[in-house]
């Protein structure tokens, strides 16, 4: 992602260029370093020389310019209403072959939604994202039109069923062959999504544990802001009971079991303070297989013929169940 970014390869340089944008942009030099993390986009954390510590997330050409400054309009009021999202200081700017912002540092632990106390805790700062999302929605839907998931980037061309992966390391063409029954698995559901029941909102589409930063059972930051659209709620919902376990920093498995899905659902609804319709849970389920589907097709390209799949994956979870895996009752 580096090369890619900014041409370079060498640490040093690396991190020059995240000190110098820094400095430019916050007007002050940098005076030590908090972390440096680096996958589709490249996020570094930064102590600058008055003491405040900030976050600067960069990437190449995932998100355009008009996204991303809709992406900090709802980050800033949702930070400034209370909600755990690190205020945004300054970008979208220039860096290298792509795009830098800068938020403020808001640290947070590691948890496993295994548990079902940090689970629940995720359910409930989605509903509550989701609700005081609304009202910003309704006073700048015209504004965040571009946010709307359908047109974001990466999205599947009319006709086609996978989009263009987030990352090169993703040739799905290149691996299609051993993949027939994931696709198979996708299509039915794909078709459900793109006609979905419930109402239009705000929400985030990659709500994984990973992406929220804890003290123990409690969500004290939410991070990823990029992942923010606007989609039907159910479809929101799918996208979070798909994979609100995943993370890569603690030995745990990655994909949820059924009757995990099942639980952040109901969960879900308790926070939002309403059931959904069987149409709305029906959307929600194949909003949900679809999205895992698609991870499972991501861990195809990357070892297309394991002996066995990783127990927990999601070619695990999606070999096992197959449509079967997602149930919320619809």
């Amino acid at each position: 992602m580096e090369q890619e970014l900014l041409g370079l390869t060498d640490p040093a340089a690396i991190a020059r260029a995240f000190e110098d944008v820094a400095r430019v942009v916050m007007g002050v030099p940098v005076s030590g370093g908090l972390f440096y993390a680096s996958s589709a986009g490249t996020v570094c954390g930064l102590v600058l020389a008055d003491g405040r510590r900030i976050v600067v997330k960069a990437s190449r050409d995932l998100h355009p310019a008009a996204v991303l400054g809709a992406v900090r309009d709802v980050q800033a009021a949702l930070a400034a209403g209370g909600f755990p999202a690190p205020p945004p200081l300054a970008g979208p700017v220039p860096f290298g072959r792509g795009l830098a912002v800068i938020d403020g540092y808001r640290p947070g632990g590691v948890a496993d939604a295994h548990d079902p106390a940090v689970r629940d805790a995720m359910a409930r700062t989605l509903a509550a994202l989701v609700r005081e999302g609304g009202a910003i929605l309704a006073e700048r839907r015209r504004d965040l039109a571009v946010l709307a998931l359908e047109r974001r980037p990466g999205r599947p061309a009319p006709g086609a069923l996978w989009g263009v992966p987030h990352s090169p390391i993703f040739d799905l063409a290149a691996t299609h062959a051993g993949a027939e029954w994931i696709d198979a698995v996708a299509r039915p559901a794909q078709a459900v999504v793109a006609d979905p029941a419930g109402e239009r909102v705000l929400g985030h589409i990659d709500w994984s544990v990973k992406n929220l930063g804890w003290d123990g059972a409690s969500a004290v930051a939410v991070y990823d802001w990029d992942s923010l659209a606007v989609a039907a709620e159910p479809v929101i919902l799918g996208e979070a009971a798909r994979g609100f376990t995943a993370t890569w920093e603690l030995p745990v498995e990655p994909a949820p079991s059924p009757e995990e899905a099942a639980a952040f659902v109901r969960a879900y609804e308790v926070a939002r303070g309403a059931p959904f319709s069987s149409a709305e849970r029906r959307t929600a389920a194949a909003a949900a297989l679809y999205a895992a589907a698609g991870i499972a097709r991501f861990e195809h390209a990357l070892t297309p013929w394991p002996a066995e799949y990783p127990r927990g994956s999601f070619r695990d979870r999606l070999a096992r169940h197959g449509a079967d895996w997602f149930d919320f009752g619809g």
